[in-house]
């Protein structure tokens, strides 16, 4: 991966799904930042640009950068109760994902790096799950250090109307992403 390796985390969620974190192994003990996809997304699209993409240029910076994938995506499949052909499985919406992935992978990286706070970084259903879990889990707001939402979803477009939009933003937004991350990064 770009040079680096990268370590693959199984995250229990308290409603028993698991989930799964991607790692990208540096050598550095930097402070640990989430990237957190959006809608129908999952961890490998922070990589599509390679040596350009977001998670190597916060990597090459010193981070400790962990792509999260929330529950019934590509990666995260597993529940300890349900199998995915079952209607159970798929009850879940942006809020499950805030309320129970998002806390999981803190505590996860937490517990891993034994930093206290995490930076993160959402895009689209990313913005929208982390503003259900610092709405409804305030006790986690402590472990942020500082959050940069991109894309807020509420309402779901057809993926039609998603096409053009993002590849404008795809264009564009790695670069504006980490010049607006490090300069969060100095202020705080």
């Amino acid at each position: 991966m770009n040079g680096y390796q990268c370590e693959t985390h199984d995250v229990l969620t308290d409603d028993g799904y698991i989930v799964i974190a991607h790692r990208i192994v540096t050598g550095i003990n930097g402070p640990p930042v989430i990237l957190q996809h959006g809608f129908l997304e999952a961890s490998d699209n922070f990589l599509l640009l390679k040596e350009n993409s977001l998670a190597f240029l916060l990597a090459e910076a010193g981070y400790d950068v962990w792509m999260t994938n929330f529950r019934g995506n590509y990666y995260s499949r597993g529940h300890v109760k349900y199998d995915r052909s079952m209607t159970s499985y798929w009850n879940f919406s942006f809020h499950e994902c805030g309320y129970y992935d998002i806390p999981a992978f803190i505590d996860k990286i937490i517990l891993v790096t034994g930093y206290p706070q995490v930076f993160y970084i959402g895009h689209s259903m990313g913005t929208t799950a982390f503003i259900v879990m610092a709405s409804s889990r305030p006790e986690y707001n402590a472990k942020i250090r500082a959050a940069l939402l991109m894309a807020q979803v509420v309402i779901t477009p057809s993926l039609n109307e998603l096409s053009f939009p993002m590849k404008m933003v795809i264009k564009y937004a790695t670069t504006f992403c980490v010049s607006i991350f490090l300069v969060i990064t100095l202020i705080i």
